[in-house]
Protein backbone atom coordinates (compact mmCIF):
# COMPACT_ATOMS: atom_id res chain seq x y z
CA UNK A 1 0.00 0.00 0.00
CA UNK A 2 2.46 2.52 0.96
CA UNK A 3 4.77 1.38 -2.50
CA UNK A 4 1.55 2.22 -4.45
CA UNK A 5 1.04 5.72 -2.76
CA UNK A 6 4.98 6.54 -3.52
CA UNK A 7 4.40 5.62 -7.08
CA UNK A 8 1.54 7.84 -7.41
CA UNK A 9 2.86 10.64 -5.86
CA UNK A 10 5.53 10.12 -8.40
CA UNK A 11 3.64 9.88 -11.54
CA UNK A 12 1.59 12.84 -10.39
CA UNK A 13 2.64 16.25 -11.52
CA UNK A 14 0.63 18.77 -9.77
CA UNK A 15 2.04 16.90 -6.13
CA UNK A 16 5.70 17.52 -7.06
CA UNK A 17 5.38 21.02 -7.93
CA UNK A 18 3.19 21.25 -4.04
CA UNK A 19 6.35 19.32 -2.48
CA UNK A 20 8.43 21.53 -4.29
CA UNK A 21 6.50 24.60 -2.84
CA UNK A 22 5.89 23.44 0.53
CA UNK A 23 9.82 22.50 1.31
CA UNK A 24 10.46 26.58 -0.21
CA UNK A 25 7.64 27.10 1.99
CA UNK A 26 9.93 25.10 5.40
CA UNK A 27 13.16 26.44 4.08
CA UNK A 28 11.56 29.86 5.53
CA UNK A 29 9.41 29.27 8.41
CA UNK A 30 10.81 25.40 9.66
CA UNK A 31 14.46 25.39 8.22
CA UNK A 32 15.13 21.83 10.61
CA UNK A 33 12.16 20.20 8.66
CA UNK A 34 13.52 21.67 5.47
CA UNK A 35 16.96 20.17 5.98
CA UNK A 36 15.36 16.69 7.12
CA UNK A 37 13.66 16.09 4.16
CA UNK A 38 16.85 16.96 2.33
CA UNK A 39 18.73 14.42 3.71
CA UNK A 40 15.84 11.75 2.71
CA UNK A 41 16.18 13.22 -0.92
CA UNK A 42 19.77 13.66 -0.90
CA UNK A 43 20.27 12.35 -4.26
CA UNK A 44 18.08 15.04 -5.62
CA UNK A 45 20.19 17.60 -3.60
CA UNK A 46 23.44 16.38 -5.04
CA UNK A 47 22.38 16.79 -8.39
CA UNK A 48 21.10 20.31 -7.69
CA UNK A 49 24.73 21.27 -6.56
CA UNK A 50 26.78 18.98 -9.23
CA UNK A 51 23.85 21.29 -11.97
CA UNK A 52 25.51 24.30 -10.43
CA UNK A 53 29.02 24.12 -10.51
CA UNK A 54 28.76 21.98 -13.80
CA UNK A 55 26.66 25.61 -15.37
CA UNK A 56 29.41 27.76 -14.04
CA UNK A 57 32.26 25.47 -15.39
CA UNK A 58 30.94 25.56 -18.85
CA UNK A 59 30.95 29.55 -18.70
CA UNK A 60 33.81 30.15 -16.99
CA UNK A 61 32.38 31.84 -14.05
CA UNK A 62 34.39 30.74 -10.63
CA UNK A 63 32.63 28.68 -7.95
CA UNK A 64 33.80 27.66 -4.26
CA UNK A 65 32.20 25.88 -1.34
CA UNK A 66 32.53 27.98 1.92
CA UNK A 67 33.37 26.48 5.14
CA UNK A 68 31.29 28.43 7.40
CA UNK A 69 32.74 28.29 11.39
CA UNK A 70 30.72 29.92 14.60
CA UNK A 71 30.34 29.57 17.74
CA UNK A 72 27.92 26.85 18.36
CA UNK A 73 28.52 25.23 15.21
CA UNK A 74 30.39 24.33 12.02
CA UNK A 75 28.51 23.59 8.66
CA UNK A 76 29.94 23.43 5.14
CA UNK A 77 27.16 25.69 3.06
CA UNK A 78 24.69 23.12 1.13
CA UNK A 79 24.47 25.36 -1.71
CA UNK A 80 27.13 27.20 -4.40
CA UNK A 81 29.04 30.83 -3.86
CA UNK A 82 29.96 32.49 -6.93
CA UNK A 83 33.13 34.59 -7.04
CA UNK A 84 32.94 38.67 -7.35
CA UNK A 85 33.17 38.49 -10.75
CA UNK A 86 29.82 37.17 -11.37
CA UNK A 87 28.43 40.59 -11.21
CA UNK A 88 30.50 42.03 -14.22
CA UNK A 89 28.80 38.84 -16.33
CA UNK A 90 25.92 39.29 -18.25
CA UNK A 91 22.43 38.60 -17.13
CA UNK A 92 21.72 35.63 -19.09
CA UNK A 93 24.58 33.46 -18.20
CA UNK A 94 23.98 34.02 -14.30
CA UNK A 95 20.23 32.86 -14.57
CA UNK A 96 21.51 29.75 -16.17
CA UNK A 97 23.23 28.72 -13.71
CA UNK A 98 21.43 29.67 -11.03
CA UNK A 99 18.37 28.22 -12.96
CA UNK A 100 20.47 25.05 -13.89
CA UNK A 101 19.08 22.04 -11.56
CA UNK A 102 15.85 23.16 -13.34
CA UNK A 103 15.79 21.51 -16.99
CA UNK A 104 18.14 19.29 -15.81
CA UNK A 105 15.99 17.96 -13.08
CA UNK A 106 12.87 18.16 -15.89
CA UNK A 107 14.94 16.36 -18.00
CA UNK A 108 15.71 13.11 -15.37
CA UNK A 109 12.39 13.52 -14.32
CA UNK A 110 10.80 12.45 -18.05
CA UNK A 111 13.41 9.73 -18.04
CA UNK A 112 12.93 7.93 -15.18
CA UNK A 113 9.17 8.16 -15.27
CA UNK A 114 9.64 6.07 -18.79
CA UNK A 115 11.31 3.75 -17.03
CA UNK A 116 9.13 3.89 -14.26
CA UNK A 117 5.82 3.13 -16.63
CA UNK A 118 7.96 0.05 -18.18
CA UNK A 119 9.10 -1.46 -14.41
CA UNK A 120 5.17 -1.05 -13.38
CA UNK A 121 4.25 -2.84 -16.92
CA UNK A 122 6.61 -5.72 -16.13
CA UNK A 123 5.15 -6.11 -12.04
CA UNK A 124 8.73 -5.05 -10.92
CA UNK A 125 7.29 -3.36 -7.40
CA UNK A 126 10.60 -2.89 -5.70
CA UNK A 127 12.39 -1.42 -8.12
CA UNK A 128 9.36 0.85 -8.86
CA UNK A 129 9.25 1.93 -5.92
CA UNK A 130 12.80 3.20 -6.03
CA UNK A 131 12.82 4.53 -9.17
CA UNK A 132 9.89 6.38 -8.01
CA UNK A 133 11.83 7.80 -4.79
CA UNK A 134 14.17 9.24 -7.12
CA UNK A 135 12.11 11.09 -9.06
CA UNK A 136 10.57 12.39 -5.92
CA UNK A 137 14.04 13.77 -5.14
CA UNK A 138 15.17 14.83 -8.57
CA UNK A 139 12.08 16.98 -9.35
CA UNK A 140 11.64 18.32 -5.81
CA UNK A 141 15.43 18.89 -4.75
CA UNK A 142 16.06 19.65 -8.69
CA UNK A 143 14.07 23.07 -8.69
CA UNK A 144 15.00 26.32 -7.67
CA UNK A 145 15.63 26.30 -3.64
CA UNK A 146 14.74 29.22 -1.39
CA UNK A 147 18.54 30.72 -1.59
CA UNK A 148 18.46 30.30 -5.48
CA UNK A 149 15.15 32.63 -5.48
CA UNK A 150 16.36 34.81 -2.97
CA UNK A 151 20.18 35.16 -5.23
CA UNK A 152 17.92 36.53 -8.29
CA UNK A 153 15.73 38.32 -6.59
CA UNK A 154 18.80 40.64 -5.23
CA UNK A 155 21.03 40.07 -8.47
CA UNK A 156 18.19 41.58 -10.23
CA UNK A 157 17.61 44.34 -7.67
CA UNK A 158 21.36 44.96 -7.80
CA UNK A 159 21.81 45.38 -11.08
CA UNK A 160 18.14 47.04 -12.02
CA UNK A 161 17.29 48.81 -8.66
CA UNK A 162 14.63 50.92 -10.61
CA UNK A 163 12.61 47.81 -11.22
CA UNK A 164 11.68 48.45 -7.29
CA UNK A 165 10.19 52.09 -7.63
CA UNK A 166 8.48 50.73 -10.66
CA UNK A 167 6.99 47.73 -8.69
CA UNK A 168 5.48 50.42 -6.01
CA UNK A 169 3.66 52.17 -8.72
CA UNK A 170 1.42 48.67 -8.57
CA UNK A 171 -0.04 50.33 -6.13
CA UNK A 172 -0.72 53.30 -7.74
CA UNK A 173 -1.93 51.21 -10.55
CA UNK A 174 -4.38 48.90 -8.44
CA UNK A 175 -6.47 51.62 -7.23
CA UNK A 176 -7.22 53.09 -10.15
CA UNK A 177 -8.16 50.01 -11.61
CA UNK A 178 -10.02 49.04 -8.58
CA UNK A 179 -12.07 52.74 -8.72
CA UNK A 180 -12.38 52.69 -12.53
CA UNK A 181 -14.02 48.70 -13.15
CA UNK A 182 -13.45 46.57 -10.26
CA UNK A 183 -11.29 44.32 -7.99
CA UNK A 184 -11.18 41.68 -10.65
CA UNK A 185 -9.79 44.02 -13.59
CA UNK A 186 -7.53 45.91 -11.15
CA UNK A 187 -5.95 42.65 -9.73
CA UNK A 188 -5.51 40.86 -13.65
CA UNK A 189 -4.31 45.02 -14.32
CA UNK A 190 -1.22 45.16 -11.89
CA UNK A 191 -0.25 41.81 -12.93
CA UNK A 192 0.23 42.68 -16.20
CA UNK A 193 2.15 45.88 -15.39
CA UNK A 194 4.37 43.51 -13.02
CA UNK A 195 4.82 41.46 -16.03
CA UNK A 196 5.70 44.27 -18.13
CA UNK A 197 7.83 46.14 -15.89
CA UNK A 198 10.25 43.13 -14.84
CA UNK A 199 10.11 41.86 -18.62
CA UNK A 200 11.25 45.36 -19.66
CA UNK A 201 14.31 45.00 -17.57
CA UNK A 202 15.55 41.61 -18.79
CA UNK A 203 15.67 43.15 -22.52
CA UNK A 204 19.88 43.72 -22.73
CA UNK A 205 21.05 47.41 -23.04
CA UNK A 206 23.04 48.23 -25.67
CA UNK A 207 26.34 49.41 -24.67
CA UNK A 208 27.81 52.99 -25.85
CA UNK A 209 30.25 53.26 -28.17
CA UNK A 210 32.83 56.53 -28.29
CA UNK A 211 34.62 57.25 -31.44
CA UNK A 212 37.49 59.75 -30.53
CA UNK A 213 38.32 61.68 -33.76
CA UNK A 214 41.79 62.75 -34.33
Amino acid sequence: MLGGIIISMAMSTGFLVFAWMLILLFEYVWSGMAKFIRVILFLGRLLHIASHYLMAKLLDIRAFEVLRVGFDNEVISAGIVFSSDIYRRRQHTVYAIVLAPMPIALLFTVILRRILGILISCGKVAPAIIVSWLIISVFVCGMPSLSDLQFIFMYHIIRHPEVIIALLWGVVVFILGYLAYGVDVAVFGVLVYFVMVISASLVPQREAEYVIAE
